[in-house]
């Protein structure tokens, strides 16, 4: 409940910034994004009052099966334009005190933030009680379908990036609206011009059910955990708690954003970098949960995926430690 109370407005900041970004792209405007904060954030608030989050993300499955073959058809465009002899992959240079702080930002949300299976595993419970012939087939479905996905698209950006950025110099924007320009034209140059409104609409419907999807995740995270703490049996409608850290994450989010929306880059960079730090600490939490009392043995992982999860807490434990080190002791 921590990590989640000091992370959730910082994270859905982030993500409505973004998604500003977008709507002004798409628009044609040049609103200022607080202003579009609070544009984004009010029927937010309502579609999860009234529960409306179930239908937009049935629309949504639908341009996520269009943004995805886009995506991958951009790639596969891109691909011959890749000269991988200019990444300079394995040079000893490349490894570099600001090179590490850039690993750590790309580390954070690649292919997505750790904390994003608490989340999932709030959306789950939430299935399972509204669904009573919801499976564990069903929840495994969706968990692979998403990671693997996620992963897909990650590499895919990572080549279109290399090929149509890197190769020819461009820095990333330093605002929420130049970047999404900067991904639109990405899509025209590999698809075609015809391609920049399909992109533009896609990316924005995307991107805003992100907001509604963290604004609720983290919202839930919050009110499950009150719950538990005050021993109260599972409810079988929605706690007002749920509510009250919707209020919560919106206002805060939004002074974030009014606050410190100066630095697109710079925060999006804390943002990821955070969750890199914040990684090890969770995917332990993660390991608890799944290897005490409180599951079966027959719904837990197999031996090899345990053994699995400690590698991967012990890499991100040494690489948290090594980004702490170099950032606030190493002086070279």
């Amino acid at each position: 409940m921590g990590i989640a109370f000091f992370t959730m407005a910082i994270i859905t900041a982030a993500v409505v910034l973004v998604t500003a970004g977008a709507l002004n792209v798409l628009l044609g405007t040049h609103i200022a994004a607080n202003n579009l904060a609070i544009l984004l954030m009010v029927p937010t608030v309502a579609i999860l009052v009234i529960g409306g989050y179930n239908y937009l993300e049935k629309i949504v499955k639908i341009l996520v099966l269009v943004f995805t073959f886009l995506t991958l058809f951009a790639t596969a465009n891109t691909l011959p334009n890749l000269n991988v002899e200019e990444l300079n992959l394995f040079s000893l240079s490349a490894y570099s005190a600001s090179n590490v702080f850039f690993l750590a930002a790309l580390i954070g949300w690649m292919p997505n933030g750790t904390e994003s299976s608490i989340l999932q595993s709030t959306w789950v419970a939430e299935k399972a009680r509204l669904n009573k012939g919801f499976k564990k087939s069903n929840m495994l479905f969706d968990l692979r379908l998403g990671y693997i996905g996620t992963v897909v698209l990650a590499l895919a950006f990572v080549l279109m990036g290399a090929s149509l950025m890197y190769s020819q110099g461009i820095q990333f924007e330093d605002s929420s609206v130049g970047f999404i320009n900067q991904l639109v034209s990405l899509y025209s140059q590999s698809v075609g011009s015809w391609s920049a409104p399909v992109i533009k609409l896609t990316v924005f419907i995307i991107l805003y059910t992100t907001v509604i999807a963290v604004i609720d995740g983290y919202s839930r995270v919050m009110s499950d955990g009150v719950l538990i703490i005050k021993e109260i049996p599972s409810q079988t409608t929605t706690s007002r708690y749920y509510y009250l850290f919707i209020g919560i994450n919106c206002i805060f989010g939004y002074l974030i954003i009014h606050y410190w929306v100066s630095s697109f880059t710079q925060m999006i960079d804390s943002v990821t970098t955070l969750s890199c730090i914040i990684a090890p600490l969770i995917a332990i939490l993660n390991m608890r949960a799944l290897y005490t009392g409180a599951i079966s043995k027959i719904d837990r992982p197999s031996q090899f995926m345990k053994y699995y999860g400690y590698t991967g807490i012990v890499f991100m434990s040494l690489f948290a430690i090594s980004y702490l080190y170099i950032r606030f002791v190493y002086q070279g």
